[in-house]
């Protein structure tokens, strides 16, 4: 019995802690190409909407947060910004209307020292250099996308690259958005609390850096609501 105890302990840590960014689990890698494959091809939805190439991943969910960010930029007086999984990035170089409100590009808009990184998209898949730190990371529509048992090692990345403070959405729901196999485009659905826990355990390791977070859950009218995640 406590051979057996023993070996799936054993399991459990080899599952969850052997991934690292230089050996990311099977299924990261196998989720990495079907985004690679949509940033080509086009988005499915479970209503049968199908959204081109070029609007594939652009960027639009995080333009939705500009005045937020600007905000926590210019009270803070941040000079860098890198977003974390930023797709194409358009809006950074495109001008963008939300709730009948015009905006400059967000480079202009935000108006500090941008990094985009996206490993799906060519022309952002290069990690920025992790020794020259950044001031704010933004990191929205993208945790529930990761495997589970990446997911520490990609928040260790984030948390090792910033330098004052993270801003984190995520959704935590069945998206409508399909993966090429099929299957929703969330693949990590979990709790308020969980992510909660999941923070605070990094918090602890990077000392001085302040998290917002907001998780995303729907109603039984399947109407968005909004989970703010105290951590500072």
């Amino acid at each position: 019995m406590k051979l057996r105890m023993k070996n799936w302990k054993m399991s459990l840590i080899k599952t969850f802690f052997m991934y690292s960014e230089s050996n990311p689990s099977k299924e990261y890698k196998k989720h990495l190409q079907h985004y690679k494959d949509m940033h080509k091809k086009g988005l499915h939805f479970k209503s049968g909407k199908i959204l081109t190439p070029e609007n594939t991943y652009n960027g639009l969910f995080t333009s939705t947060y500009a005045k937020i960010v600007k905000n926590m930029i210019s009270k803070n007086g941040y000079q860098s910004l890198l977003e974390y999984g930023s797709g194409k990035g358009t809006f950074y170089r495109k001008k963008f209307n939300i709730d009948s409100e015009n905006f400059k590009t967000l480079k202009e808009y935000w108006d500090v020292k941008i990094e985009l990184y996206d490993p799906a998209f060519k022309e952002h898949s290069v990690f920025p250099n992790p020794n020259n730190k950044i001031d704010i990371t933004i990191c929205i529509d993208v945790l529930e996308h990761i495997p589970e048992q990446d997911i520490d090692w990609i928040l260790r990345r984030i948390f090792k690259k910033t330098k004052k403070f993270i801003f984190i959405v995520i959704g935590s729901y069945s998206a409508q958005a399909l993966l090429p196999n099929g299957e929703s485009a969330h693949i990590l659905i979990k709790e308020p609390k969980w992510w909660f826990e999941k923070l605070l355990e990094f918090k602890k390791k990077f000392i001085g850096i302040k998290i917002i977070c907001l998780c995303i859950t729907k109603d039984k009218n399947e109407k968005a609501v909004y989970n703010p995640i105290n951590i500072d």
